[in-house]
């Protein structure tokens, strides 16, 4: 996608690419434990926290990065990134309408309360498509 918006970007696990990069994508797809595990056995962990805590470098964290960024998941068992304070955790079928359904799955219109930077393109159309099980429970709305 960002080479279709004409965004040049790097997809590399090589520490000296990471050292040097401005912007982090964490992307992910599987299970919470494998993901956190992979991560943990890159050898990585302590460049990424410094880029995102002490050089405070902005980072995307994307289907199962984004979970991966919190302090913990419902779904396994490990410790998270913690990066932000929070935990991933599974819908409420309780709390879900009639319609809802889990996986949730289709393109879904998202609204933006607090008129964050990110979005200021879309605020008219902000539609994302999504597939998922889990949504993040943060303690910091901010």
């Amino acid at each position: 996608m960002l080479k279709r918006i004409g965004i040049e970007s790097t997809v590399s696990d090589n520490y000296k690419v990471i050292e040097n990069a401005e912007k982090l994508i964490l992307p992910g797809v599987g299970s919470y434990d494998f993901g956190m595990t992979q991560l943990n056995n890159s050898g990585l962990i302590d460049l990424l926290n410094k880029k995102v805590i002490i050089e405070k470098k902005p980072v995307l964290g994307i289907c199962l990065g984004a979970q991966l960024l919190t302090e913990g998941s419902e779904e396994g068992k490990l410790a998270g990134l913690g990066w932000i304070k929070g935990r991933t955790v599974s819908f409420d079928k309780n709390k879900l309408g009639a319609n809802q359904k889990i996986p949730h799955m289709g393109w879904t219109e998202v609204f933006d309360y607090q008129k964050s930077k990110l979005f200021s393109d879309m605020y008219d159309d902000a539609r994302f498509y999504f597939v998922h099980s889990y949504h993040l429970k943060i303690e910091e709305k901010k």
